[in-house]
């Protein structure tokens, strides 16, 4: 019967006259497409679930046998099996709430702490000694422009900009402004302490610190817009301080462990929006609510939400897998595969993270026998760790004195604060958005270079242009700012690419400390220094600039690498790229490239002389 089959295609081939004369079918034109069979939505779906399920076998088992994968490679692949849809949705929509308060809670004390001019009065009933507001502090028929030796009772505060601010509701004037600068410093302390709690997400799960997190930040926001007296709203900013930095981190490594490796780049970015659009929505908003309590309730609104939204997440199986807690990873996989459409059985999950479990178990970081920072000093002595451990927090110390300083030292050009704020905005959008881009064309090192050079040139030049060319000046900053905004987010994502799993909640608790600190320095540069020397702060940042550049070539490229998660992991990650450095250099002295093909949606150049060898970083053969 078959071979009747396969000689009547054969005849039918060979003379295909004969073949249209028998056929009692009319014609098909050839240009005219076929319609597909007639099929109802829930056939069409369960048809695409039987061939997800298919594929979704033929990986794992592939996966199961092979011997040369590591786990790391084996989660990435369940990951990228399951693909992105319903179950990271609200892993992202945490993570944006969280940089969408940001502006807010960083930089939203531009109007609700804003300085408002004053005069003196006597008495309650206003019979001022001044007829403007000179902000004199008089007593004894002698006045000192808000001297902190005297005092003022009964200032009266000029309502012209702000009807009300955290200065003129405590009346924090006089021999009482001191106690004005603290709603900054507060914040800021905290941070400093809750930057050292970010470890903590390696040992108790990222769920459970960004729910914690989240449960703080509310507390504090609630008390700095509600609390009655100046002690309880100062506490309010030391809790939102501390809490900000753990549900920040331990939300964004939360979002993108269980992002699968083909769109983890693209999220690391995009989750960086929202931050723009709140700051656009910040200057917004201030120039429309001029009362510093209502801004700061309303503004807060992403605090609240993601207060709620955090109790709906589940663990990273990531994570999981490092605890030895396969049967709930198998569980949150199984969920994840069917919110997104795809059936993945356990006699598949378990014992490839199992094999996963194991693989860490016999390596010599075992957190619970060591510790989490006795391991972390144990990893120093590698270097591929020591490389880890001193670079990028370097590169985020200077890095936040860039970040910072080229918005301050950008408002010397404007008395608008309101503009200010939503230009700044404005400019860091087109820099998170293209970021993914530049990533996956030449990597992290290289984006890194570029962002830093562009900041820098475009500082130090802006000394040379005559006060008659003030938009290019306006140019030039418009471009430093957007570049350094990539750099920021970029440096964000390598802190995340190049530490491991077991380290990388520290590694971001490091960097952030850092990066306060230089934040720190930026202020302190604004100020004193750029008083006396009105160009040091913009040849200081070419410096920072420089030195960055220099840290970040001493780097390894890991962008086209599986994540890491144990310290052997990544040894072997620093003797793949050694390898594919080396083989490069020989194939550039050989001079003899061909035009091999695609891989990854990547035209590769292959060596005729070496035919293992691919001349993009980052791919093996």
């Amino acid at each position: 019967m078959d071979k009747g089959e396969g000689s009547s295609l054969k005849l039918s081939s060979g003379n295909q006259n004969s073949t249209l004369v028998q056929s009692s079918s009319p014609p098909v034109n050839s240009f005219q497409r076929r319609k597909p069979p007639a099929t109802s939505p829930r056939k069409r779906k369960l048809l695409r679930s039987e061939q997800l399920k298919k594929e979704t076998l033929r990986r794992c088992s592939t996966l199961s046998i092979a011997s040369t994968v590591t786990p790391d490679e084996n989660i990435d692949d369940i990951l990228t099996t399951i693909g992105i849809g319903r179950w990271q949705i609200l892993f992202i929509i945490s993570t944006c709430l969280t940089k969408a308060s940001f502006p807010p809670l960083f930089l939203g004390s531009v109007f609700t702490n804003m300085p408002m001019n004053f005069k003196c009065s006597n008495s309650m009933s206003n019979d001022s000694y001044q007829n403007k507001f000179n902000n004199l502090c008089t007593t004894n028929n002698r006045s000192l422009v808000n001297h902190s030796n005297f005092s003022c009772d009964y200032p009266e505060f000029d309502t012209s900009v702000f009807s009300s601010t955290f200065n003129s509701e405590f009346r924090l004037v006089c021999e009482h402004y001191w106690l004005s600068s603290w709603f900054q410093y507060s914040f800021t302390i905290g941070l400093c302490i809750g930057s050292t709690l970010i470890g903590l997400s390696d040992k108790n799960g990222r769920m459970v610190m960004v729910r914690l997190g989240a449960v703080g930040c509310l507390t504090g926001s609630l008390l700095v817009g509600l609390a009655p007296n100046i002690g309880l709203v100062l506490v309010g900013r030391f809790i939102q301080g501390v809490f900000i930095p753990i549900t920040n981190v331990s939300g964004y490594a939360l979002a993108l462990e269980t992002t699968p490796p083909r769109h983890r780049t693209k999220i690391g970015y995009l989750i960086w929006v929202p931050c723009s659009l709140s700051l656009i929505l910040l200057g917004t908003t201030g120039y429309f609510i001029r009362n510093w309590r209502q801004l700061q309730l309303i503004t807060y609104t992403p605090i609240y939400l993601n207060a709620i939204i955090v109790f709906f997440l589940d663990k990273s199986p990531r994570w999981l897998v490092q605890q030895g807690q396969i049967n709930m990873a198998v569980s949150i996989l199984e969920r994840a595969g069917k919110l997104n459409g795809v059936d993945i059985p356990q006699t598949i999950l378990v014992p490839l993270l199992n094999d996963a479990f194991q693989n860490v178990m016999n390596q010599w970081e075992i957190k619970g026998r060591d510790g989490l920072l006795i391991s972390a000093i144990k990893s120093a002595k590698f270097s591929a760790m020591q490389v880890i451990w001193i670079v990028p927090p370097l590169i985020c110390f200077f890095d936040a004195i860039i970040y910072f300083g080229v918005p301050l030292n950008a408002n010397n050009f404007t008395e608008n604060p309101f503009l200010y704020m939503i230009m700044t905005g404005a400019a860091a959008i087109p820099p998170t958005v293209l970021s993914d881009f530049f990533i996956r064309k030449i990597g992290i090192i290289y984006t890194l270079v570029i962002t830093f050079a562009t900041t820098g040139v475009c500082m130090v030049s802006s000394l040379g242009v005559p006060s008659e060319l003030w938009w290019l000046k306006w140019v030039l900053v418009g471009a430093s700012m957007m570049s350094i905004c990539m750099a920021n987010n970029t440096c964000d994502y390598m802190i995340f690419a190049l530490f491991p799993t077991v380290f990388r909640s520290l590694g971001f608790s490091i960097m952030f400390l850092l990066f306060y600190i230089g934040s720190q320095f930026a202020y302190f540069l604004i100020g004193p220094v750029q008083s006396s020397k009105w160009w040091s702060f913009n040849v200081i940042c070419g410096l920072c600039c420089f030195v960055c550049i220099c840290l970040a070539l001493i780097l390894p490229e890991v962008q086209f690498e599986p994540l890491c998660e144990t310290v052997e992991e990544v040894k072997q990650r620093e003797i793949r790229i050694k390898e594919k450095i080396s083989q490069v250099s020989k194939c550039c002295n050989c001079k003899s490239i061909i035009l091999k093909g695609d891989s990854k949606g990547k035209t590769i150049n292959q060596c005729s002389k070496y035919p293992k060898c691919y001349v993009n970083r980052g791919f093996d053969q």
